[in-house]
């Protein structure tokens, strides 16, 4: 198992990361009105709004496909990955772990194209398993971002 660390001009760390503004849900990612005749989605948690002191404007980071997330109080947390990194690359505050007994833990039916991410935010550690990252600035809302919509 190894840690690598994981670069965005997106995410800031000084020691402590940036402070979470929200969680968003699969929720956001509807336009309002949009399905009415269906039941509204259940608010499964798919991303962060976050904010950092070196910028003025909130930022944000979806977790493509999350199958699984784990949030940890950071003064909880046992900062097991921390002595896999190496120290070059300590301070960057999002790391991929690769070949990941966490990952390996669950069923590999729907995990063959996802990796294992850690966020340091300031308060909480999250773990997300998910195939991808996808990372913006300025509150989100799903009209600036079409892309990302839940139902394509």
């Amino acid at each position: 198992m190894s840690v690598v660390p994981y670069s965005t001009d997106h995410f800031g760390f000084d020691g402590r990361g940036p402070e979470i503004h929200r969680f968003l849900r699969d929720c956001d990612t509807l336009k309002e009105g949009a399905f009415p005749e269906r039941r509204k989605l259940p608010g499964r948690i798919i991303g962060v709004e976050y904010y950092w002191f070196e910028r003025p404007e909130l930022e944000w980071v979806l977790f493509k496909k999350m199958q699984v997330i784990q949030i940890v109080p950071e003064e909880v947390c046992s900062y097991w990955f921390s002595a896999h990194i190496a120290e070059r690359t300590k301070g960057i505050g999002i790391y991929v772990v690769e070949d990941s007994a966490w990952l390996r833990s669950f069923s590999q039916r729907h995990l063959a194209s996802c990796r294992h991410f850690i966020f340091q935010f300031y308060d909480d550690i999250i773990e997300v398993i998910a195939e991808d990252l996808t990372f913006g600035s300025g509150a989100f809302r799903i009209e600036d971002h079409p892309d990302v919509s839940y139902y394509k």
